[in-house]
C-alpha cells in the first residue's frame, strides 16, 4: 500500500497521528496555531524493486481549529511521522483527533488537473462518508491515473478551477529522481533480523529531498525519516518495535516537498514521492 494519503484505505485506516506527538522539524512543522488552513497537492510513483502498487495522485485542503498544521498534515497522511534521522513506530489512532475538540473541514476547489509532458489526468472532487467522523468535505483521490515525467526529476503542473472555498491557481512543481541502487546490509534487499539491526543504503542524490523507509509487517510498520545522503542504520531496538513476519515489505520512498503560495491558505506545499518496494523476511 502506498503511503500516500490518497488512497482511500489509507485515509479510513487512520494515517494520524496523537496530536501530542509532532516532530519539531520538517515542512508544515512550524504551524503550532491551533488554528489555519492547509493545501496538500501530491503524486506517489512506483520506480522498482520486487514488489508493485499503484500509482496515486491526489489532494486534500483543510480548514482546521483546535488542533495544530503538523497534525492534520499527518491524518491527511502527507506530514512527517519521525524526527529526521529516526523511527518510529507508526500509529494508527484517529480516535486522538475526534477525542479532542477539534475541527477539520476538507475544502473545495473545484477539479484539479495535472498535467506531465503531453499527458494531463483530471480529478474531481469527492466525499468521503467513512471519514464523517473526523473530517467533513471533499478529498481528491484516484490510483494508477499518474500523468508520466521523467524518472529524473520531470516537472507536474497543477491548476484548480477553483471555488467559493479556494480561488483558482496553477502551481508547477519538480520530481525527485527515482531511488536506486538500493542494498539491506550490502546486498539486494532480502531479509533482515531485527536483534541486529540492519543497513539500508541507496545511491544518494539532492539535498533538497528525504528519504522514508518503511518496514511493513502485519503486526505494524515502522517508518524511518533520513537525509538522502545514501545511508541509514536502523537500530535493534527500532525495528524489535516490529514482529517477525516471512511476508514483511520494504519500502524506500524519496520525498521531495516544494511549498507554493495558494490564495487564501496559510500554508500550501506539493509532495511528490518516487518509491520502490521489496519482499521482506523480517526474524
Amino acid at each position: 500500500m502506498s503511503r500516500l494519503f490518497f488512497a482511500v484505505t489509507l485515509l479510513v485506516a487512520g494515517a494520524l497521528a496523537a496530536c501530542t506527538a509532532a516532530p519539531d522539524d520538517g515542512v508544515g512543522a512550524h504551524t503550532e496555531a491551533q488554528t489555519g488552513s492547509l493545501g496538500i497537492l501530491a503524486i506517489e510513483r512506483a520506480s522498482g524493486g520486487t514488489e508493485t502498487s499503484p500509482a496515486s495522485l491526489g489532494a486534500a485542503f483543510a480548514r482546521y481549529q483546535g488542533v495544530d498544521g503538523e497534525t492534520v498534515a499527518r491524518f491527511l497522511g502527507a506530514g512527517s511521522e519521525s524526527a529526521s534521522e529516526s523511527c518510529v513506530l507508526r500509529t494508527n489512532d484517529a480516535d486522538a483527533l475526534v477525542a479532542s475538540n477539534a475541527s477539520v473541514e476538507l475544502l473545495d476547489v473545484g477539479a484539479i488537473s495535472v498535467r506531465a509532458g503531453g499527458t494531463v489526468s483530471r480529478l474531481p472532487p469527492r466525499a468521503f462518508p467513512e471519514l464523517a467522523r473526523v473530517a467533513g468535505g471533499f478529498f481528491y483521490a484516484d490510483e494508477a491515473v499518474v500523468p508520466a515525467a521523467a524518472s529524473d526529476g520531470g516537472e507536474y503542473v497543477f491548476s484548480t478551477e477553483g471555488s467559493t472555498d479556494v480561488a483558482s491557481f496553477e502551481v508547477v512543481a519538480p520530481g525527485p529522481p527515482d531511488v536506486a541502487d538500493v542494498r539491506v546490509d550490502g546486498a539486494l534487499p532480502d531479509g533482515v533480523v531485527r536483534s541486529q539491526g540492519t543497513e539500508v543504503t541507496w545511491a544518494a542524490s539532492d539535498p533538497r529531498d528525504e528519504l522514508e523507509i518503511e518496514v511493513q509487517t502485519t503486526t505494524g510498520t515502522l517508518v524511518c525519516r533520513a537525509n538522502d545522503d545514501g545511508a541509514f542504520h536502523i537500530s535493534a531496538s527500532a525495528l524489535t518495535s516490529v514482529g517477525a513476519d516471512a511476508d514483511a515489505r520494504l519500502v524506500v520512498r524519496r520525498i521531495r516537498t516544494t511549498p507554493f503560495d495558494a490564495p487564501g491558505l496559510d500554508e500550501a506545499y506539493v509532495r511528490i514521492a518516487s518509491s520502490s518496494q521489496y519482499a521482506l523476511v523480517v526474524r
